[in-house]
Order: C-alpha cells, then sequence, then structure tokens
C-alpha cells in the first residue's frame, strides 16, 4: 500500500491493449476495485475497454515503461480474445534489465514505422507475451465455457463486420441463441464488461479509425456508423475517451507530425 502524500492518474477505457512495466519505486494500481501492489519487476497486462487507476507518492514515483498493442487474427483484422486467452494481469519478473530494454527496444522499432523494424517489434512483443503466458500456466476451460466463448466471439465478429447496424442486446442475444439476461451474464463473465459497453466501444474504434485516416466531418463519420445526430456521437465519444473527436483528430495530427 502507498503512503504519504498520494496522487492519483486515471486512465481512461482503453482502446487498446496495454503491456505496462515497472522498473523501479512503488505504486497500486487499481482496477475494478481490486489493488495491485506496484513495485520493481511487475508487468501488468492492462485490458481493452478497461478503466484502471495509479496511487502513487510523488516522493518515490515509479519508473515505468509501456506499449500499446493489439491481438490480430490470420486475415490481419483485430480481435479480442476472451479472458482465460489473455496473458495474465499481474505478473512480476526478477528479470528486471531485460524486460525493460526489450519493452524499450519494441518502442524504439514502432517508432521507425519500416516494415522490417515493425515485424521485428512484433517477434520481441510476441517472444514477452508467450513467456508471460508459459509463466502464468492457467487451467484447462470447462467445455461449455469454449462453448460460450465461441458463440459469443461469432457474434462480436457480427457486430464489427458493421458497426453502423443497428443493434439492442435482446436482439444480439436472440441471434445467439441466448435470453438477453443469461447473455449479458456470460459476456460480463468471459469480457469483464457489459454487452452494451463493449459494442459502444467497437463503434468507437471505427470512429477512430475513420477520424485518423479520412477528412470526413464529425457529421459524416456519426452518420456513417449509424448515429441519429452528430450531438450524440460527440458526447458518447467524450465520454469513452475523455475528450471531443475534433480534438482526438487534431492530437493524432499532432503526433503524425512529430513523428
Amino acid at each position: 500500500m502507498v503512503s504519504g502524500a498520494i496522487r492519483s492518474h486515471i486512465f481512461r477505457p482503453l482502446v487498446d491493449y496495454d503491456l505496462w512495466f515497472a522498473w523501479s519505486g512503488h505504486a497500486e494500481m487499481v482496477w475494478r476495485q481490486q489493488s495491485f501492489a506496484i513495485d520493481p519487476g511487475v508487468i501488468m497486462c492492462l485490458r481493452y475497454q478497461q478503466e484502471y487507476e495509479t496511487r502513487f507518492n510523488p516522493e518515490t514515483p515509479v519508473g515505468h515503461c509501456y506499449v500499446h498493442f493489439d491481438f490480430l487474427d490470420d486475415a490481419g483484422n483485430v480481435v479480442h480474445p476472451a479472458e482465460p486467452d489473455l496473458p495474465p494481469h499481474y505478473s512480476q519478473t526478477r528479470d528486471i534489465e531485460f524486460t525493460y530494454l526489450t519493452l524499450r527496444r519494441v518502442a524504439d522499432l514502432c517508432r521507425s514505422q519500416r516494415a522490417q523494424a515493425l515485424d521485428e517489434a512484433h517477434c520481441y512483443l510476441r517472444g514477452l507475451l508467450l513467456s508471460l503466458v508459459r509463466s502464468n500456466p492457467r487451467q484447462d476451460v470447462p467445455p461449455l465455457e469454449l462453448e460460450h466463448r465461441r458463440r459469443i466471439a461469432e457474434l462480436i465478429h457480427y457486430i464489427r463486420e458493421d458497426p453502423s447496424r443497428g443493434f439492442s442486446v435482446a436482439r444480439i442475444a436472440e441471434r445467439g441463441h441466448y435470453s438477453a439476461d443469461y447473455f449479458t451474464k456470460v459476456f460480463k463473465q468471459i469480457h469483464g464488461t457489459t454487452p452494451t459497453r463493449f459494442f459502444i466501444g467497437i463503434r468507437l474504434e471505427r470512429a477512430c479509425a475513420l477520424l485518423s485516416e479520412t477528412t470526413l466531418n464529425m457529421e459524416q463519420i456519426a452518420e456513417e456508423l449509424g448515429y441519429a445526430d452528430v450531438f450524440f456521437f460527440s458526447r458518447q465519444f467524450k465520454q469513452h475517451f475523455g475528450m471531443a473527436p475534433s480534438r482526438w483528430r487534431q492530437n493524432r495530427q499532432g503526433l503524425a507530425l512529430n513523428r
């Protein structure tokens, strides 16, 4: 537990995954009322669409580094594995220098944007993630849970094919042959969030892609995503990311210019 003059930093719901590594100092990270002690060597694999808070004493700041990443299927599409398929949320390594240098190497290679450098970065990151999984083996998943995961993955793929498609939890549950209540319960057990919040995240993921890859204005993007009006789109985007979509686009353009 952190003591002294405490400050905190809240991570907004993540739009991807984040491998977060502490190489010095002490802090506390809180996720869904669960507390993790952050000491040198701690590795946190922060989850998609989850919110975290770090609490720390400025007199003993945490030295840390991190990389953002996504999981891709064989076709190169972004996917969100079920919880049992992810690296452990919390783990710790004694080889602090190696882990630090590996993550720094990944970050440096990604900045170059060259194809060979990105391939090399993927290899380093994949090796580190596999090492975390191997060092923290999980119990076999029961067959019924595997079936639920398969069916829900199909429903997520259906939503992802066209995020502008109007949907409701009841309608998606019916498509997967669930009742709405049971679907919500199973979905939350697997993905750690509600179907509504997850599906909103998929739609806003698409919004981020349109903001960064096209010159469409806010009204056009809202229409493209099936929003009834641009104000609701902007409000939902700001609730999710902590800033208006126009500000998000400006920040991305600024990052591109500084590369």
